[in-house]
């Protein structure tokens, strides 16, 4: 499906309401009771460090950039198309919003520029994927998605422990369909059923639900397939037993409460010259890049923007979390670019 990007009145529209979300949280999470004459210190801006990473075009794009992919980045890549025709008007992005691995495979074959990645790919995918016409396939992380799970409003439950060899499995567990009784004591829950709700097989988030669910043995239960992360956010709002993955900026609806993201073992995934913490989900882009000599400028242009502070700021326009500075740097040498410390 094709989608528009925003226009620039609309793109300022959408920071403003971000800004009034974020205090709104501000003001919801605060303390019911007395606190110190002294406030705590402000939560740190992940964007200050990256205020001077300006965007200087080396040369103006009048060509197209077809983007394709991840569902989870469609919006941020909306944002990246308006913000880089501010500076080149000429140029001509598509986004076809398709899934992970739609967008990989138009990647590998040439039918797409940029690739939207919501998984983590290995070098054994990349490099099945081999050279093509001169070029060949380059993952790299532009921003992290910091995922919780919910459940229903009503459901008791206090933790969900997640391992690479069981997911949130107990272990010595009998056979057949999860029950609630399995994570909480609470009797009333005993023996209802968990109902997980994620997003369509085949995507990039789906994949990683379902490693934190079952872990190396899959998980022993039904998934519900639902189109969108809001239709999940739903879902388990009015699913008593329900169970879903979400970004933290979908957890705030009535009828579902958090429970945050615990991992054992912290294999989901790295990205290079990153320290976080399992439940941040790193979210990618692909490019075909040239084997040897000068990549093409919109090409170029393009991931150069996106690993700029305006690029970052698009990230978090759409309630995601940008890289870091030492994050960049590390995408750059990946790219092979020169990295100006």
């Amino acid at each position: 499906m094709k989608i528009s990007t925003h226009p620039p009145a609309l793109r300022l529209m959408l920071a403003a309401i971000g800004v009034v979300a974020c205090l709104a949280c501000v003001v919801c999470a605060a303390p019911a009771e007395p606190v110190a004459a002294e406030d705590p210190p402000a939560a740190a801006d992940p964007l200050a460090e990256l205020a001077t990473m300006e965007y200087r075009p080396l040369a103006p794009v009048e060509a197209a950039v077809r983007i394709a992919g991840s569902a989870t980045l469609e919006q941020v890549a909306a944002f990246w198309a308006d913000g880089f025709r501010q500076v080149h008007p000429k140029a001509v992005l598509t986004i076809d919003r398709t899934s992970t691995e739609s967008g990989w495979q138009m990647l590998v074959e040439g039918k797409a520029d940029v690739a939207l990645l919501s998984r983590t790919f290995t070098a054994d995918e990349i490099a099945a994927a081999g050279e093509r016409e001169g070029r060949r396939p380059i993952v790299i992380a532009v921003g992290f998605d910091q995922l919780t799970w919910i459940v229903h409003e009503t459901n008791p439950v206090a933790a969900i422990l997640s391992s690479a060899e069981s997911g949130i499995i107990p272990a010595g567990r009998a056979a057949g369909p999860p029950r609630w009784g399995e994570w909480t004591t609470n009797a009333a829950w005993g023996d209802v059923p968990v109902a997980v709700h994620g997003s369509p097989a085949g995507s990039g988030t789906r994949l990683y639900l379902t490693r934190l669910l079952g872990g190396a043995a899959g998980w022993p239960g039904p998934i519900t397939d639902h189109d969108s992360i809001t239709d999940v956010t739903e879902a388990v709002a009015t699913d008593r037993g329900g169970l879903g993955l979400v970004g933290t900026a979908a957890a705030n609806r009535p009828g579902i409460r958090r429970v945050p993201l615990e991992i054992a073992v912290d294999d989901f995934g790295e990205v290079a010259g990153a320290e976080r913490t399992p439940d941040f989900r790193p979210l990618f882009i692909a490019v075909a890049a040239p084997a040897a000599g000068e990549w093409p400028a919109p090409l170029r242009e393009f991931v150069a923007y996106v690993l700029s502070y305006p690029g970052q700021l698009d990230v978090a326009k759409d309630a995601l979390v940008p890289l870091s500075r030492g994050e960049i740097h590390a995408q750059k040498e990946r790219l092979g670019w020169p990295v100006e410390r």
